[in-house]
């Protein structure tokens, strides 16, 4: 487990990252811009469907504000390439497990940042290598989970599952997925995977829809190391990274993910509880 701490840095350079398609979100950019100019912090705002557009230098950022859901934030994760630089979301979408800050509290939450009143937790990242038939390797990073789907296709996928080296079994199911601590509640959850806490190190793994009812949700250490393969020829499958597709899998390719040594930082008040987060989002143990 992780030792939180409280974000204390000079703050001169942040970027805006924002969900472009929400009513009044442009009036609400401007007054954050407006806000951090008052400060003389310097600010860059990019809509989520221009991140892939502008490619931006990130190195200077010292804070990543997030306006939109969770969808918008794991966009956010996959753009920004400094990953010393902490996030903060603000909940413009739905659930908000990761933009769990309210709108209406958007400039109490950005006064704490700069007077250095906000906890800086560290999540884990997923390392996912994607191997062709000629070897050739593909790398991902992933915050919430990687998923092997069957897409549009009817049939059941029969996938392999070897940990620490060892075969331990296989699922023929929909898809499986594996997912971190941040992701379990997420689309594992919906599968009927296990909650975890964000603190815990481990991953859990999830079959989608499986034909058989011994094949259920396993929770795994989350320093072992994990291989998956499609065992049938004629059968192809989806590897999805935090909801997005990547890549087409047959049994000719392979993928190892492990957990990343590198962490993604986000900022919680100090009195933040996750079991209370639930208790808003899902009405837990209600």
């Amino acid at each position: 487990m992780t030792q939180n701490r409280f974000f204390k840095k000079s703050i001169k350079n942040v970027l805006i990252i924002y969900r472009g398609e929400l009513p009044d979100i442009i009036q609400i950019v401007r007054q954050s811009e407006h806000w951090f100019k008052k400060r003389k912090i310097s600010t860059h705002s990019f809509s989520q469907s221009s991140l892939l557009k502008k490619p931006f230098l990130d190195s200077d950022i010292d804070l990543v504000v997030v306006l939109g859901g969770d969808g918008t934030y794991l966009q956010a994760v996959q753009y920004i390439s400094n990953y010393s630089v902490p996030f903060l979301g603000i909940n413009m979408g739905s659930f908000g497990f990761l933009t769990v800050h309210k709108q209406d509290s958007l400039v109490s939450c950005l006064e704490s940042v700069v007077q250095g009143n906000m906890i800086l937790e560290e999540r884990s990242l997923i390392d996912v290598s994607f191997y062709q038939e000629d070897n050739q390797k593909s790398e991902y990073l992933a915050l919430n989970d990687m998923v092997i789907e069957r897409g549009n296709f009817s049939h059941l996928i029969d996938i392999s599952i070897t940990i620490q080296n060892a075969n331990i079994y296989s699922v023929k199911a929909d898809g499986i997925i594996i997912s971190s601590p941040t992701g379990s509640t997420a689309y594992n959850l919906a599968a009927g995977g296990p909650i975890l806490h964000p603190q815990v190190n481990s991953f859990a793994i999830t079959p989608i829809c499986s034909h058989s009812l011994t094949n259920r949700p396993v929770i795994v250490p989350d320093n072992y190391e994990m291989l998956f393969k499609v065992n049938n020829h004629n059968q192809s499958a989806f590897l999805t990274i935090d909801g997005k597709k990547q890549a087409q899998i047959s049994n000719k390719h392979s993928i190892k993910m492990r957990k990343s040594n590198i962490k993604h930082l986000t900022l919680r008040h100090i009195n933040h509880n996750d079991f209370l987060l639930l208790k808003d989002k899902l009405k837990f143990s209600q």
